[in-house]
């Protein structure tokens, strides 16, 4: 009984104007969503960008070049020098 009477001053004051406009359809939520998924998109793709680069750098300090068909065998058991 005391909060209804507490509403109904709050209600009638005139100094208490504001009222928040609230929508009523959930485009806004959508839209959020979408963008949020093509930013996760997009932030996956860069982490798979920077993986295959660094792998990349990695293998750039590699300095075995192994000398092959210089020398080898054929079906026959044969030595053939190329």
């Amino acid at each position: 009984m005391l909060r209804e009477k507490k509403q109904k001053e709050i209600d009638n004051d005139p100094n208490l104007t504001f009222k928040p406009k609230l929508l009523k359809n959930s485009k806004m939520s959508s839209d959020f969503h979408q963008r949020n998924k093509i930013w996760s998109d997009n932030k996956k793709d860069k982490i798979e960008h920077k993986k295959l680069n660094d792998q990349d750098k990695d293998l750039e300090h590699c300095t075995f070049q192994p000398l092959v068909n210089l020398r080898y065998f054929n079906i026959n058991k044969e030595f053939i020098i190329a």
